[in-house]
């Protein structure tokens, strides 16, 4: 049996995939700009037992440690899963639903071992060692998690779109330099 459409192979070509990824749309992304912004679970917010001020995620050292230093944000993915057939010869698969992936988060981080110490201690209020209970989901989740994807150059400004203009300004951001993405 010959190759179906050989013509439809494509020779690699650097200059070609060198023009093509210049233009703004096809520009490889950034996996660094992102900007995030943690709301505080309740058993982190004042009142809280054993929770302080300092703990809070929105404002202060805090806010700025993990929206500064978030490294690289790998966001949620979406995968197909599959169950299996066999009648007669060779199984095949078919789908059966979807699964998603876990966020993941890599902050650089500082001489103070802030962020570590943050982290370390909302796992521990989490499931504490000392008795092996866990807290319920509703008091360690963080309700809100906003994360933000940047990249140089952007699109038109965010000030002609009143909704994230809105957003932006609601997290503290400078909406002048926020662009869209198109």
């Amino acid at each position: 049996m010959a190759i179906p459409n050989p013509e439809s192979a494509r020779y690699s070509s650097l200059q070609e995939f060198v023009a093509f990824s210049k233009t703004n749309d096809n520009a490889p992304s950034y996996s660094n700009l992102f900007s995030v912004h943690f709301a505080s679970p309740p058993m982190l917010l004042k009142g809280g037992e054993n929770a302080t001020d300092r703990m809070q995620l929105e404002t202060g050292d805090n806010a700025i440690l993990l929206d500064y230093y978030a490294k690289t944000v790998n966001l949620p993915s979406k995968q197909i899963t599959t169950g299996q057939n066999a009648v007669v010869g060779s199984a095949y698969k078919y789908a059966t639903g979807t699964a998603f992936s876990q966020i993941s988060m890599n902050f650089v981080m500082p001489r103070s071992q802030k962020t570590r110490n943050l982290f370390e201690r909302w796992t521990s209020l989490m499931a504490n060692d000392a008795n092996q209970y866990t807290d319920y989901y509703k008091r360690y989740t963080c309700p809100e998690l906003y994360i933000y994807k940047w990249e140089r150059g952007g699109g038109d400004d965010a000030i002609t779109d009143p909704k994230l203009l809105r957003a932006v300004r609601a997290n503290g951001n400078n909406a002048l330099l926020a662009k869209k993405i198109n």
